[in-house]
């Protein structure tokens, strides 16, 4: 079968991991057993299952090769999607771990790559480029370096990794949680408290040019949050690097009542106007990270301008459904109505019990 041209191939470069199976989609030889020099010639459109354990007992031996395989394996097709449609490559794909700086994540116009149900947990992405592709909520981006990614869909990979950053950080520390105004206020910030009814933990989280992160457990010792989630959140925010479509923050509250409304706040910085796509992706996610798949597709509503907006902060992107009211707005921090509020109505100065 002949090679495809530059000009319609898909290109993804790492090593593929699925438990003790590597599937491989290549040319070329593959070093391989006990000598290093075992050659095996794969066939572009069809994947070769590889079980280690039979040919390599030694675990040693097997993350040796794993660790080899990171830095030169190379998958090329054109039919990508058509091999894992009929079954020939198990759709969720891991790249743990992987070195992949400066790797290219490329599809076509017409053919996206498809980087639904990936896994990147722990690769080091740093420059890497983005494409014509498909991510989602499923796109695991769990502690990967992503540091000066480029290409079309850069800001949407971000946009996906920040919010399920903020979404696990939350989930961290044990959902139901209520939001209560501490009333602190001065030099632009507003401290909210994030209190955890079950067990008296509390996230605090300040909005301003900083988000500071405190946990602490019911016999007053603080705990840490994972590696790259307290960095993220705490991050200090330089509105003159920033793009304008670029979401800084995600904060999602899911209530205990029964009938109270999960509320979704998402914003950009310095009062720039998110970008509908961006808004959709990450309402998108946190509807159903919260609820689960929607029956429905959501409508997004936008209102412009500081009188009109439900929130009276600007620009907002907000979806109303039975279950559920959330807004994106421009302002750093949360805003939370409470049950039964409409966007129609004048909304409260005073938050929530």
């Amino acid at each position: 079968m002949s090679k495809p041209s530059n000009d319609d191939r898909q290109t993804v470069r790492g090593n593929v991991l699925s438990g003790d199976q590597i599937s491989i989609v290549r040319t070329g030889p593959i070093k391989l057993g006990a000598d290093g020099t075992a050659h095996a010639e794969v066939i572009l459109d069809q994947p070769v299952p590889i079980s280690l354990s039979a040919l390599m007992p030694d675990p040693q031996d097997r993350a040796d090769l794993l660790k080899d395989l990171a830095s030169v394996l190379t998958l090329e097709s054109d039919r990508f999607d058509d091999l894992v449609a009929a079954g020939g490559m198990d759709p969720a794909i891991a790249f743990i771990g992987a070195d992949l700086a400066k790797s290219e994540f490329c599809g076509t116009a017409e053919r996206p790559l498809d980087l639904r149900n990936w896994n990147f947990s722990g690769a080091d992405m740093t420059g890497a480029l983005f494409e014509n592709v498909i991510v989602d909520r499923t796109t695991k981006f769990d502690g990967a370096k992503l540091e000066g990614i480029v290409g079309a869909d850069a800001d949407r990979v971000l946009a996906f990794v920040n919010a399920a950053a903020v979404l696990r950080a939350v989930r961290l520390v044990t959902t139901p949680i209520k939001l209560v105004d501490t009333g602190v206020e001065g030099a632009g910030e507003q401290r909210f408290r994030c209190q955890l009814l079950l067990d008296c933990t509390e996230l605090s989280l300040w909005s301003g040019d900083q988000v500071e992160v405190v946990l602490s457990g019911s016999d007053g010792r603080r705990q840490e949050l994972p590696a790259g989630i307290a960095d993220y959140l705490r991050q200090e925010i330089d509105e003159d690097d920033l793009d304008d479509e670029k979401v800084l923050s995600f904060e999602g509250v899911k209530l205990l009542t029964p009938g109270d409304l999960p509320v979704l706040s998402a914003s950009s910085c310095g009062g720039r106007r998110p970008s509908r796509e961006v808004a959709e992706a990450v309402i998108d996610a946190f509807l159903t990270e919260t609820l689960g798949e929607l029956d429905a597709p959501f409508e997004l509503h936008e209102d412009g301008g500081e009188n009109d907006a439900p929130n009276k902060c600007g620009w907002a992107f907000w979806v109303r459904s039975e279950d559920t009211t959330s807004y994106l707005h421009e302002d750093l921090g949360i805003e939370w109505y409470g049950t039964g509020y409409d966007p129609d109505d004048e909304p409260s100065d005073e938050p929530s019990p």
